[in-house]
């Protein structure tokens, strides 16, 4: 329970109390020696770590997740979705071989589990991103989004689209990332509308990791409309 309100703060952008309610969760998994459930209590805070900027914990969180999962010979755990964020973790510490690695053990124990080839395919993303192969982490991206979309998973697709944005706009394709950017923004609002709280909406908008993706498809919009080189109608 702990893990699953820990994963709803971090949704909703409230990361102090997410980080509280995880820390508090690996403490009870310790305590119980329940110690395979604690693999997506760490692996969601190595996500925190890297929404925080805190690389150097993010990376000390992800080895020590892949560690569990290598002890207990598991790939595939309930609710441990979030292995993109260790492999990211991973790449700006510079340990591109263990992402490889990590990314090809994920592979073969996917079978034909959708709901864990969308981090699959992330991470993949993330990879082929690092080492300048746009065009295969676009593709890698765009059949997350697929899959995201199919299984009903929004607070996915913004986060793919965001993704999607930069590295369109890594490879210079500015009107692609700028329409990545708009369709991030357009969930994130769906999102935002079914909060009925006013001020959980206003945090959840202004939260960390949804705040920047906002900011700069406004940025991506506004750099387009005074680009006298940008094609018409866009």
């Amino acid at each position: 329970m702990l893990t699953v309100l820990g994963s709803t703060y971090q949704a909703l952008q409230q990361w102090e109390e997410a980080h509280n309610t995880l820390t508090e969760a690996i403490t009870m998994a310790a305590k119980l020696d329940f110690k395979l459930y604690s693999v997506p209590i760490v692996s969601r805070l190595c996500m925190h770590s890297c929404i925080t900027g805190a690389w150097e914990e993010a990376y000390t969180y992800a080895l020590q997740a892949i560690a569990l999962r290598k002890r207990f010979g598991k790939t595939l755990i309930q609710l441990d979705f979030s292995r993109p964020y260790e492999m990211e973790a991973l790449l700006h510490a510079g340990n591109e071989q263990q992402v490889r690695a990590e990314i090809l053990h994920m592979e073969h124990c996917l079978g034909s589990n959708q709901r864990f080839r969308i981090p699959y395919l992330r991470s993949l993303a993330a990879l082929t991103a690092w080492e300048g192969r746009t065009e295969q982490a676009i593709d890698h991206l765009h059949e997350a989004i697929q899959l995201a979309t199919t299984i009903g998973l929004p607070g996915e697709q913004w986060q793919i689209q965001a993704a999607l944005g930069k590295v369109y706009e890594t490879a210079g394709e500015q009107a692609q990332a700028r329409a990545a950017f708009e369709e991030a923004t357009r969930i994130i609002e769906e999102l935002a509308d079914g909060i009925k709280d006013e001020t959980l909406r206003s945090r959840f908008l202004a939260g960390s990791q949804i705040s920047p993706v906002l900011q700069h498809a406004r940025y991506l919009a506004s750099s387009m409309q005074t680009d006298p080189a940008a094609p018409s109608g866009l």
